[in-house]
């Protein structure tokens, strides 16, 4: 299953992203700044740096 997790670089985020890899599933999370990306591929999750860009957000590797 694939899981997308808003605020993916806070604590509660980074803990259920590891369970989410570990079972087989594929965490994504969203940050906004593309330092925190590093933190969640070491979870075992994607990072996206997502911004807003009236009137939708923007997803891209690079903020």
């Amino acid at each position: 299953m694939r899981v997308v997790i808003a605020g993916g670089h806070g604590r509660i985020a980074r803990k259920l992203e590891r369970v989410l890899a570990g079972r087989g599933d594929r965490a994504e999370g969203l940050v906004r700044d593309r330092a925190g990306i590093p933190d969640l591929e070491s979870a075992g999750a994607r990072g996206w740096c997502a911004t807003w860009s009236a009137p939708r957000w923007t997803r891209s590797r690079a903020c």
